[in-house]
């Protein structure tokens, strides 16, 4: 686990599949989802409140 720019946590996850090869999924933390790196992230601000 690391920090990206902005400070949200980022995750690398290894895991084996059923065809014996090794997969590698790097997500990271946007509001109250996991995303993957690379995956579009949209800030929702709210105006005026």
């Amino acid at each position: 686990m690391t920090l990206d720019e902005d400070g949200r946590p980022v995750l690398a996850i290894e895991r084996l599949n059923d065809s014996l090869e090794t997969e590698l999924h790097v997500i990271r933390r946007a509001g109250t989802d996991w995303l993957a790196l690379g995956a579009r992230y949209y800030n929702h601000v709210v105006i005026g409140s």
